[in-house]
């Protein structure tokens, strides 16, 4: 973890040292100071946990895989930032910034990947298939598309109800090639429904890059065919997501239905830290790359005076420390036995009836 530290330190001293011997002329902000700020402490949150449950499960300690958000944290935290606390979230498997940000406590994230009992999952996968009724985060499905309708089902019962409700569904480029996505927009077209639709595009599919799939240099165009505002963003300039996302949000409240925000994002690992030799690495490449979402608004932060080489490092310790408690606390929790795996999948059942007229099962209430 101390190269990790170092990193965020000299991006911010890189940052300063650019500025010295030239007029300033740095482009004020269209995003409130607290916000920056805000959305900061999450994308180093994320990316530390993510880290150190990548380092988990080669250890052996944690059940994986993780499939993790290295380099396009930013569609997260940029989106998830405007939902309110009665907003849904419909996240895939790459999205476990937006549990973390909804309120997860991180001993639960932990237990997760411990495959707990006491856990999101009760213990049945070890994974980011993870969710929470009552933050309002659903737990991301095997098909991602199915994922993407779900969102769709859940913004048309807001319009039913007519509630002030908004849904925010994420999918991936790939997903936009299924029948399932092209039916869940439609709905959402013509039914005028308050869903936020982020297509998080990391130039792959699987293993399987963009461009074999699809000609269109901005695939929230297809959007266009259904009557449904888009916007098409550099998902590793999380202001820019902000904003977009900003205008978006303002959309569905205002009741003038759903958007398509495409956010053009880097994945700099495998699809799964399955594919992965040194996670660690990965992760010290990406902090060196000019694309990289937390490199560039940490650069952006110290032009703007709002962080210095003490906060930087401030936010980093505050998430180490959190950590290691979560750990501590996590450990003293007992593991799933096969008895818990059956829990919530049968309901509680007893025998009536006699010879007579037969036997009959009745669900306890």
């Amino acid at each position: 973890m101390a190269k990790s530290k170092e990193s965020i330190t000299e991006s911010a001293g890189r940052a300063r040292k650019a500025r010295n011997g030239r007029a300033p002329d740095v482009t004020p902000s269209q995003v409130p100071v607290e916000q920056l700020r805000a959305m900061h402490a999450a994308l180093v949150r994320t990316r530390l946990v993510e880290q150190h449950l990548a380092e988990g499960i080669a250890q052996g300690k944690l059940v994986g895989p993780l499939h993790a958000a290295l380099g396009q944290e930013g569609a997260v935290v940029g989106s998830v930032i405007h939902t309110a606390k009665d907003d849904w979230i419909c996240p895939t498997q790459r999205e476990l910034g937006a549990h973390l940000m909804r309120g997860l406590p991180l001993v639960d994230v932990v237990a997760q990947f411990q495959g707990a009992a006491q856990s999101p999952s009760r213990g049945r996968t070890g994974h980011t298939h993870l969710g929470s009724l009552a933050l309002h985060t659903t737990p991301p499905l095997g098909p991602t598309a199915d994922n993407f309708a779900v969102g769709a089902g859940i913004a048309l019962s807001f319009r039913v109800r007519k509630q002030k409700q908004v849904a925010l569904g994420f999918f991936g480029d790939g997903v936009m090639n299924t029948g399932t996505w092209h039916e869940a927009i439609n709905l959402v077209a013509a039914q005028g429904l308050p869903y936020v639709m982020l297509c998080n595009n990391n130039g792959f599919a699987g293993g399987t890059a963009t461009e074999l799939d699809c000609l269109l240099p901005d695939l929230a165009t297809r959007a266009e065919a259904y009557g449904v505002p888009f916007e098409s963003v550099d998902g590793c300039d999380v202001e820019a997501v902000y904003l977009a996302c900003q205008r978006a949000f303002e959309r569905a409240r205002s009741g003038g239905g759903g958007t398509l925000v495409e956010c053009k994002t880097i994945r700099a690992g495998g699809h799964t830290t399955d594919e992965v030799d040194d996670y660690a690495e990965r992760v010290r490449r990406c902090r060196r790359s000019d694309e990289d979402v937390l490199c560039r608004l940490e650069h952006r932060l110290a032009e703007l005076g709002i962080l210095d080489e003490n906060g930087l490092k401030a936010v980093e310790e505050r998430v180490e420390t959190e950590w290691r408690d979560a750990v501590q606390e996590a450990v003293k929790r007992a593991p799933a036995t096969g008895v818990d795996g059956l829990t919530d999948v049968y309901a509680a059942m007893e025998l009536t009836g006699d010879a007579r007229t037969g036997v009959h099962y009745r669900i306890r209430s």
